[in-house]
């Protein structure tokens, strides 16, 4: 038995090794998923890419990117390839960043595949008031819903 777990322990780490990001790749899956270049998005994540890996000048995620820009597409594949849709950049999840840009499709797809804000209360003030300014009001009641409801359960 021990030698199994040996081989398992192993096995895991050479996974990890595989699956881990050079700065220059992390930072190209990022600029694919932020154009929206879907055919390169899936070679990098064939060839192992860490679909969760951030970039190396602002922590952002292939999914942050791809939802802050609009691209359905990549959002969908990525998630489908194991994206997690709660990790944050230094200004959010890519829940929020798809409701910052206005993304409605992106904020409702995100939030059925367990998207959450995990906003602190000024940037969640932030959100809503540039949501407000942009004239996104139901956007903003839905943000409002759903921040209430993280809030209280």
């Amino acid at each position: 038995m021990p030698g199994r777990t040996v081989r398992h322990v192993m096995a895991m780490v050479a996974s990890a090794a595989i699956a881990a990001c050079s700065p220059e790749e992390t930072n190209n899956l990022v600029g694919a998923a932020s154009s929206g270049n879907l055919p390169r998005v899936k070679e990098m994540v064939g060839q192992r890419a860490n679909v969760n890996a951030r970039a190396f000048d602002d922590g952002q995620t292939a999914l942050i990117a791809a939802a802050r820009g609009g691209k359905q597409d990549v959002v969908e594949y990525l998630i489908a390839n194991g994206a997690d849709v709660n990790l944050k950049d230094a200004g959010g999840t890519p829940l929020y960043w798809a409701a910052f840009e206005g993304q409605v499709s992106i904020f409702n797809y995100l939030h059925a595949h367990g998207g959450r804000l995990n906003a602190d209360e000024s940037s969640l003030a932030h959100l809503l008031r540039v949501l407000r300014e942009k004239g996104l009001i139901d956007l903003a009641n839905v943000v409002t819903s759903f921040a209430a409801q993280e809030k209280s359960g």
